[in-house]
């Protein structure tokens, strides 16, 4: 997983992908999460999704470097993820992709708890 944390210093383009919409504050993780990449300079684009899969993600592979799994804490961890042709990072693996000033960055992160 270090790998893939170090990776997403070096991307230009994130896939943020909401597979739930019945964790609480969602909508704040999403938003938080987008601005946080767009204040790195990054392309952002947003994708519902069910359930995950190789098939749905294969959909997006020239657009997107990298996703990011917006979900329920418990199940945001891809164990599978050499499956995939873009690597999948959660939202507290990007934080500390880019963590620079901690207090900083981890004040809206933990609204995702």
């Amino acid at each position: 997983r270090q790998f893939v944390v170090s990776k997403a210093r070096t991307v230009s383009s994130f896939g943020i992908i909401v597979s739930t919409v019945t964790m609480k504050k969602y909508k704040e993780t999403l938003s938080q999460t987008k601005s946080f990449l767009r204040n790195l300079g990054k392309k952002v684009y947003t994708f519902y999704v069910g359930k995950i899969n190789v098939p749905k993600l294969a959909n997006y592979h020239e657009e997107i470097d990298m996703f990011v799994l917006v979900a329920c804490p418990f199940s945001t961890i891809v164990y599978d993820y050499k499956d995939y042709s873009k690597p999948i990072i959660s939202v507290p693996e990007l934080v500390r992709a880019f963590d620079k000033s901690k207090k900083e960055r981890m004040d809206w992160f933990t609204i995702y708890h």
